[in-house]
């Protein structure tokens, strides 16, 4: 009983409030959803999250390169005229008197001839760079998907563990009632109460290992996805529907 009153103690210091000798322990109400599904989480993930948006940049980041690379190898050419006036004078006035037409027309080519095959194989470099940053990408999404996949299971079992040590604890609580009666009687020792007393904290402890366990690994899929299943509703239309305090 002494270390039962220790771990209140603690708590009640942890809680910054008045130790009391009868400290009831309330078992929160489960309010999150029962159950996940993969292709929900997966939907808003898509359509939020920004790990879709950046692998989509370093594919086309990806093509431009080797774009870039193959446009470099091919015939260039430019074309350009140029027209205008000029005219020489002593004085600024005369300068603008029977003024010369200067016209030009100028047409560049350029053949990538005497490269010694260094254009032809900066483009297959170009192209095994592409390849290996598709590789990258998929690599990316199925680790990605995985993680989502985990997360979800994660949190599917953690809410069965909280129902199972939910029903652990009161039973244990039960349990330990019975034997201070009997306790109260002379039909158990001191042992067996200590006993029952190591075995509620026990199951009080694996029953708020679940319910940490099972917020955590939700509030981690309400951020991946940034979406609240329990409201059914995206954060952004959450936080944007906040008034503010006056």
């Amino acid at each position: 009983m002494r270390k039962h009153n220790d771990t209140r103690r603690s708590l009640c210091a942890y809680l910054g409030i008045d130790f009391v000798e009868n400290l009831a322990v309330q078992v929160p109400v489960f309010d999150l959803p029962l159950a996940l599904e993969t292709s929900v989480i997966e939907h808003y993930v898509q359509k939020n999250n920004t790990f879709v948006s950046r692998q989509q940049v370093q594919k086309l980041e990806a093509e431009r390169t080797l774009f870039a690379a193959k446009l470099a190898n091919r015939i260039n050419s430019t074309i350009s005229f140029n027209y205008g006036v000029n005219q020489y004078a002593s004085n600024f006035a005369d300068a603008y008197r029977r003024l010369n037409d200067r016209q030009s027309f100028v047409v560049g080519l350029t053949i990538p001839v005497f490269q010694w095959g260094i254009g032809r194989n900066n483009v297959k470099i170009a192209e095994n760079n592409y390849k290996s940053s598709l590789l990258s990408i998929e690599q990316k999404k199925r680790s990605f998907h995985n993680e989502i996949r985990e997360k979800v299971n994660n949190y599917n079992y953690s809410v069965k563990l909280w129902f199972t040590a939910e029903k652990a604890y009161r039973l244990s609580q039960e349990q330990y009632r019975m034997l201070v009666q009997k306790f109260a009687l002379g039909r158990v020792s001191m042992y067996e109460l200590n006993v029952a007393v190591q075995e509620q904290s026990t199951a009080l402890q694996h029953y708020y290992s679940a319910v940490s366990d099972t917020y955590s690994n939700y509030f981690a899929l309400r951020t991946l996805a940034l979406y609240d299943f329990k409201q059914k509703q995206e954060l952004v239309d959450i936080l944007t529907n906040i008034t503010p305090k006056k």
